[in-house]
């Protein structure tokens, strides 16, 4: 089962609003009615959050998979381009319940939650 836990992003910290802005913009650019992707947020200064819309969390694992990648690719070419393991992402669905997530250990190994 996933998690119902909500993701709040860290007191203290200060992410880029340039970053989060461009960020924002591609994403609206790829999907403009919002049919995938009905939010985009930092967590902290370093990690994007994406919220699912619900049609999307009914597609398989491996769409899902391929979207976080293609997400990760996008925001580490906006926010770290010299050090891309430095970007992470999670994504989300509507309730705040985490659907993917990228490694502490670099943004590129992103491994789906198990049901």
């Amino acid at each position: 089962m996933f998690s119902k836990r909500r993701f709040q992003p860290k007191v203290g910290t200060v992410p880029d609003a340039s970053d989060l802005s461009r960020l924002q913009r591609l994403v609206a650019q790829q999907d403009p009615s919002s049919a995938l992707i009905t939010r985009v947020e930092l967590k902290d200064e370093d990690a994007a959050i994406f919220t699912l819309s619900t049609p999307l969390l009914k597609q398989n694992d491996r769409v899902k998979l391929d979207l976080a990648k293609n997400l990760w690719k996008i925001w580490a070419s906006i926010h770290s381009p010299e050090k891309p393991d430095a970007s992470k992402i999670e994504l989300v669905g509507p309730e705040g319940n985490r659907i993917a997530k990228s490694n502490i250990q670099g943004g590129s190994l992103i491994k789906l939650e198990t049901k």
